[in-house]
């Protein structure tokens, strides 16, 4: 199990994965690069080898090693 916080937005829920329209949740150094620093990206589009991604949550900068818990 994982402990993730969020700066804005929350992580994709099981009905977002079951749904048609890929989610996303980024970290906020990935955010700070593709949509510039301290933007909030959450309902913003990102494409990664060609399918498209609806942000749904940005982590903290320290929730980014993914700590377990």
């Amino acid at each position: 199990m994982y402990a993730w916080e969020f700066a804005s937005g929350a992580m994709f829920s099981a009905a977002d994965v079951q749904g048609s329209a890929p989610k996303a949740a980024i970290g906020r150094a990935l955010a700070d690069r593709l949509f510039g620093s301290g933007a909030d990206p959450v309902g913003q589009s990102v494409t990664v080898k060609e399918t498209t991604y609806t942000v749904t949550g940005v982590f903290t900068a320290d929730s980014e090693d993914h700590a377990e818990v």
